[in-house]
């Protein structure tokens, strides 16, 4: 069980001026490479800047009862407002979220709570596309065509918001597979494939 969350939750205190770790998502979607940017700060918290196509990722585990999570950055996502989650992570128990803000990131990861596992799509409160995967997170009661309907409005929908990644969802669902090179989010931090090691936000 996952707890709902607020976007205060969300909140990463800048601690500073310097430079963070980013995901930084490479042609195809699939592969991605560790990456470094300067965030902007604003009253004393580190901020998503979708002008600058950087965006925050949030790696919640959700199997254990726990419920830890890591807030960190990506690159190359594109989406200039709003925020997807999805459950639907390969090799993890997790919700995986990006987004634009932390309003529209916490409320889809509690859309994702409330409607036990699934993806959505959420902006200025609203629910742009939604796959409901109640069974464990994974499987959904929807016949296959409604399913391969609601992938396609999800698809199109962020592509509306700026997302020029050809399936969106499926990068979504790999951000935490760590099989895949070269970084990704875990919620102990950002795993890295070649040093096979896990490495916090910010450069030590």
């Amino acid at each position: 069980r996952v707890d709902p969350v607020s976007s205060s939750d969300l909140a990463v205190p800048a601690h500073g001026q310097g430079d963070i770790r980013t995901i930084d998502i490479q042609p195809g979607g699939l592969v991605t490479r560790e990456g470094k940017a300067t965030p902007k700060v604003v009253n004393g918290q580190l901020e998503a800047d979708p002008e600058r196509d950087l965006l925050k990722i949030v790696f919640i585990e959700r199997t254990s009862g726990r419920g830890e999570k890591f807030v960190g950055f990506i690159r190359g996502w594109g989406q200039k407002k709003g925020a997807v989650a999805t459950t639907l992570c390969w090799d993890a128990g997790a919700i995986v979220a990006v987004g634009a803000n932390d309003h529209d990131i916490a409320a889809a990861i509690n859309r994702i709570i409330e409607i036990q596992g699934g993806a959505v799509l959420s902006v200025g409160g609203a629910f742009l596309a939604e796959i409901p995967l109640n069974i464990g997170g994974f499987m959904s009661q929807l016949k296959m065509p409604e399913i391969a309907r609601r992938l396609e409005a999800f698809q199109k929908a962020v592509a509306s918001l700026g997302s020029t990644l050809t399936f969106t969802h499926l990068t979504l669902n790999v951000l935490s597979t760590a099989a895949i090179p070269f970084i990704r989010i875990t919620e102990k931090g950002y795993y890295r494939f070649r040093e096979n090691d896990l490495v916090n936000l910010r450069h030590e």
